[in-house]
């Protein structure tokens, strides 16, 4: 499966970055997996990131005590997060 995204990356609450990136996996965990660490690297250094929320997007959370707090924000586009993979 593959679907195209829009994010926002931001760090301590301020937006850095937005754009579009194409998932890519065999479900929906997968793609969302593969989005997260293909946008990790923009933050400039090595974070984890936790799964927070789905609602109209998927968010990530990584905290630093060095760095401050970071998020990476994506939805599919034309659909809710927590819809996507829905079959109706």
């Amino acid at each position: 499966m593959k679907q195209m995204m829009n994010y926002v990356l931001s760090s301590d609450g301020n937006e850095f970055e937005r754009g579009e990136i194409e998932a890519i996996g065999e479900s929906v965990y997968e793609m969302t997996e593969y989005v997260v660490e293909r946008l990790t690297p923009h933050f400039g250094y090595r974070l984890e990131f936790d799964f927070v929320d789905v609602s109209n997007e998927w968010t990530f959370s990584a905290d630093d005590e060095e760095e401050g707090s970071h998020t990476i924000r994506f939805a599919p586009e034309g659909i809710h997060a927590d819809k996507f993979g829905i079959e109706e």
